[in-house]
């Protein structure tokens, strides 16, 4: 029988993922992500509409790298506020999903 080996020459990919906010926005209502049971997570107020709330947690986000002592499962990803109530993200190094 024939040995069958693998050679990784595919181009390295940027895994991008996007979130769509849809639906009513009430206070007290959250956004989160966690990881390895460390989360980030923004809270609405009575104020807050889904644009107000992807910039907070956007903001939220990537304000971890530059903290003291950042919550490391999210460095290598960075998060952009993409418009219609939509936010994207992307893997700081391609090739690592």
């Amino acid at each position: 029988m024939a040995d069958v080996n693998y050679v990784g020459k595919a181009e390295y990919v940027t895994q991008v993922v996007s979130l769509a906010l849809t639906g009513t926005l009430n206070a007290g209502d959250y956004l989160e992500v966690s990881c390895n049971g460390k989360a980030i997570r923004y809270t609405a107020d009575g104020a807050d509409t889904f644009t107000t709330l992807i910039a907070a947690f956007v903001a939220l986000w990537n304000d971890n790298a530059a903290a003291d002592e950042p919550i490391h499962e999210f460095t290598e990803v960075t998060v952009a506020d993409a418009g219609s109530d939509t936010m994207t993200f992307t893997h700081d190094e391609a090739g690592i999903p």
